[in-house]
């Protein structure tokens, strides 16, 4: 795998439910804690997906040579893929986190540089789902 696509949390859509420590992974991996942004890690280069609300929180959490900061949706998470990921990258995500519209769209857009996708659909060996 060449990339991977993180989100703040799974129960970040729920609407007001309090997110456990633990769940916060976004914000393990960035420094990021909005309650709304998207990390694309690579090999060598990071972004990190942000809506308006966030323009300074971010430069203030985040260490910019280590992510580009990327606003949605004036920029595509395809397009940056397409710019960034290296021909035949395979493009990893949990399924469970995403639309199906937002998988749609960005399958589409790295399938125009011969990228796949890599889903993950269950819980990773040795880590226990939710009591």
């Amino acid at each position: 795998m060449h990339s991977y696509i993180i989100t703040p949390s799974p129960k970040t859509s729920d609407r007001g439910e309090t997110v456990p420590p633990s769940e916060e992974r976004l914000a393990w991996l960035t420094g990021f804690d909005g309650s709304a942004g998207l990390a694309i890690v690579l090999k060598t280069r990071a972004a990190l997906f942000i809506d308006g609300r966030y323009t300074l929180q971010v430069r203030d959490q985040v260490d910019g040579k280590l992510y580009d900061y990327c606003q949605i949706p004036q920029e595509s998470m395809g397009k940056w893929l397409l710019a960034n990921a290296p021909e035949g990258a395979k493009i990893g995500y949990d399924a469970w986190l995403h639309t199906r519209g937002w998988v749609e769209t960005t399958s589409k857009a790295v399938a125009k540089k011969g990228m796949s996708r890599c889903v993950w659909t269950s819980t990773a060996p040795g880590i226990t789902s939710r009591p």
